[in-house]
């Protein structure tokens, strides 16, 4: 057998692979060691970090020539303030050998990854060429089988598509809460939020490749059973006449801003209806708001990941009501303790720049994700107090509660880990409502970590 000559073009590609491969490792390294030695530890920001971190986040909280950040993060200890008390614990499954090796496998990925990505000097352009490669040979993202990829559905909408999972602990937990919140004289509702792939528009999808109503269909249907009552928004959307995707970001998960005013309406509707509650609802009417429109401003999480290369920015509008409000706000995890009016809930650095790769202007809504949002309407409105455990879709819902009820207290369960149960019986609310998009349900409960969405203890 003959040796193949090794050629000088062998060599220059050769050469040219490993510069990169080495050329990316050591740039990985400098950013790594830029970002949790020099900025966590120093919080110095000077011209090398602003130019290493351009258009990131990771420079927010850093003190910027004395100038403070418009607020900063605070880490607190939610079980101390609301313990666990007579918790039995879940029969969790003991960790196998292996098992113990891929979860601190997945933690250091997880620590490193964002350096060899979304830190990496000329990252999102790199994507961006890879995505117009793919778009120039008509490469679709994913397959339609795939799950947790992007599809690009037929009138250019991008939807990531969900498995059939597992709902009976789901059900169980529910159910539970439920019987907990009642016995506590306290009403209950469940209400179901719409995903981006409907059952009723998405005919060729819903139920074939995309599972994420029969999951919900199985948790309602569980539920009922149990005694929860449910209020299904997707039945008012059909009811309605809507197009499901006309209610949802293109590029983006979350339903728009304007959809979660329809949605706080609707369900506090449901509640004059069923609970005795005397809201104005007619507050919550779309003509009684103005929009503030940011045109091509917002690229979503699912637009983030197939490039520019291959969609375009969405528009996206803060709404404001055209009457006078006045509410007390307090977001602990961020320090803030605040009175003012509807816009005290916007966090506007999020819309300040048009920066698509690495701003969130859905995130605009109530400071993103918190664990806890507290929120006293000081006008003269029903005298009703609501807690509401929700996901990120419900951080545009909570804004229009406050409009029409005396006090607003919110949760996001995946931030806050202390003991849900501690906290109803400290703010005792009138009804604890349940809502959540039809894609956070199902799989398996992480009992141990208290951060998943469906763990009420």
């Amino acid at each position: 057998m003959m040796d193949k000559k090794i050629t000088g073009a062998d060599k220059f590609v050769v050469g040219a692979c490993l510069t990169f491969i080495i050329a990316t490792f050591v740039t990985a390294v400098v950013v790594m060691f830029t970002q949790l030695i020099i900025v966590d530890k120093l919080h110095v920001n000077n011209g090398f970090t602003k130019f290493l971190f351009a258009g990131n986040d990771i420079l927010n909280n850093v003190d910027n020539g004395g100038a403070e950040s418009a607020y900063t993060k605070k880490i607190i200890n939610w079980e101390e303030q609301y313990p666990f008390e007579n918790v039995e614990e879940k029969a969790a499954k003991r960790s196998t050998v292996i098992e113990e090796y891929d979860e601190l496998v997945k933690k250091i990925e997880n620590k490193i990854s964002p350096f060899v990505s979304k830190y990496l000097v000329g990252y999102d352009k790199a994507v961006e060429l890879a995505h117009g490669y793919d778009g120039i040979i008509d490469w679709n993202f994913v397959s339609f089988s795939e799950y947790n990829g992007i599809s690009e559905l037929p009138d250019g909408y991008l939807a990531e598509f969900k498995e059939e999972r597992e709902i009976d602990e789901w059900i169980d937990s529910l159910v539970s809460f439920k019987d907990y919140v009642e016995s506590q004289g306290i009403d209950f509702l469940y209400v179901q939020a719409p995903g981006k792939v409907s059952d009723h528009d998405d005919t060729d999808i819903s139920g074939y490749v995309d599972f994420s109503n029969q999951n919900a269909d199985n948790l309602i249907a569980g539920a009922l059973e149990g005694g929860v009552e449910v209020y299904d928004l997707r039945d008012e959307v059909v009811k309605a006449g809507i197009h499901n995707h006309d209610l949802f970001y293109r590029t983006d998960h979350h339903w728009k801003i304007s959809t979660g005013l329809w949605g706080a309406q609707k369900v506090l509707e449901y509640c004059n209806e069923n609970y005795g509650f005397n809201a104005d609802t007619s507050l919550l009417d779309s003509d009684n708001f103005e929009e503030v429109l940011y045109p091509a401003w917002f690229l979503g999480s699912q637009g983030k990941k197939v490039t520019l290369s291959r969609t375009t920015p969405d528009d996206i509008a803060l709404i404001y009501p055209r009457y006078e409000t006045k509410f007390h706000y307090v977001v602990p995890a961020i320090e803030m303790d605040a009175t003012g009016d509807y816009s005290i809930f916007y966090d506007m650095d999020k819309v300040k720049e048009k920066d698509y790769y690495n701003q969130d202007p859905y995130g605009a809504c109530n400071y993103t994700n918190q664990p806890v949002i507290q929120i006293d309407n000081l006008s003269d409105v029903d005298d009703k107090k609501i807690l509401i455990i929700h996901e990120s879709f419900g951080n545009c819902v909570i804004s229009p509660l406050a409009i029409c009820e005396k006090r607003i207290d919110s949760l996001d369960l995946r931030y806050f880990t202390g003991s849900v149960e501690a906290y109803i019986k400290e703010t005792k609310p009138d009804i604890v409502i349940v809502m959540y998009n039809v894609g956070a349900i199902g799989g398996e409960i992480d009992w141990a970590s208290h951060k998943n969405v469906f763990d009420f203890r």
